[in-house]
């Protein structure tokens, strides 16, 4: 109910001429039934200048990776606050089940949350199979720009090049750098991953240098009410300094300003669908936000 209560103010102080932003949403459910998923994907990216929508995701990826935890993690069995364990895309579960329904109806992939690199590999899989199932070319799959966001644990290395081969991209979070104690205490993203899985695949947290260098868009995202850190967040994946531990974690995934400025404005635009009006400052598009 909170999503319906949320667009709903949204929509009145975008009629009311109040809407202090633009948004961009995706449709979270609960109606899966192929008529309405068509009626949703016939409107993708319609919308006003300050709100329109922008795809639908059937589920979260869950936080299942394809490398083991380490011994003496698994010895404490610690509980962490919301954390998703396990795979929530496998084949036969009901979110991949919500996920290739979206596809097969010609809707995009978007907002949906994920967090290990195996969820990933299923998030892949349900694209192909279900656009196969569908009848969709690779250049229409390209087309949708079926993404996913966060980056926690994912991708890896390896998973690079297929996700550029079906035109996907990423929203990438720096917050996962760094992270306050309220949330997870004492430990960031990279920070748990070290502790989880091992140092060598922190690289995997974020990894926005990566994807640059494999041809794939990120956008930058906060997903917390931290306004206020953007430029700090530009920095933390600018250095990937932890400053709770005083460590460098996937120190080969530090970027310099301007890809870090590219996915907070370009390539942002281009995930939500809007590249043609914002994200540069360009005659004939919107000059939002100006910081000098």
């Amino acid at each position: 109910p909170y999503a319906y209560h949320n667009l709903t103010a949204l929509h009145y102080l975008d009629d009311h001429g109040e809407m202090p932003t633009r948004f961009a949403w995706g449709y979270p459910g609960p109606s899966w039934d192929t008529e309405t998923l068509r009626i949703l994907a016939s409107n993708m990216g319609t919308g006003t200048e300050h709100l329109w929508m922008i795809g639908a995701f059937g589920g979260n990826g869950g936080n299942c990776m394809t490398v083991p935890e380490r011994a003496d993690w698994k010895s404490q069995k610690m509980e962490i606050p919301g954390r998703r364990e396990g795979c929530n895309l496998d084949p036969g579960s009901a979110g991949r089940k919500r996920v290739e329904e979206v596809i097969k109806a010609g809707l995009r992939i978007a907002t949906i949350h994920t967090g290990g690199d195996k969820d990933i590999d299923n998030l892949m899989d349900a694209i192909e199979n279900a656009s196969k199932e569908a009848g969709f070319t690779l250049d229409e799959i390209r087309a949708k720009r079926h993404a996913f966001d966060h980056g926690a644990g994912a991708p890896r290395p390896a998973q690079i090049p297929r996700i550029k081969n079906l035109g996907m991209m990423a929203s990438e979070n720096n917050n996962l750098l760094w992270e306050p104690p309220s949330v997870v205490p004492n430990m960031t993203g990279t920070t748990l991953m070290a502790k989880i899985y091992g140092t060598e695949y922190t690289s995997w947290v974020s990894p926005r240098k990566s994807m640059t260098e494999g041809g794939v868009m990120t956008g930058f995202e906060i997903d917390r009410p931290l306004p206020h850190k953007i430029l700090f967040f530009v920095w933390k994946g600018m250095t990937r300094y932890n400053d709770r531990d005083q460590k460098v974690y996937g120190p080969g995934e530090r970027t310099d300003r301007i890809i870090q400025l590219k996915a907070l404005t370009r390539w942002g635009a281009y995930y939500m669908l809007r590249e043609k009006v914002m994200g540069t400052l360009e005659a004939g598009k919107f000059a939002d936000f100006v910081v000098l």
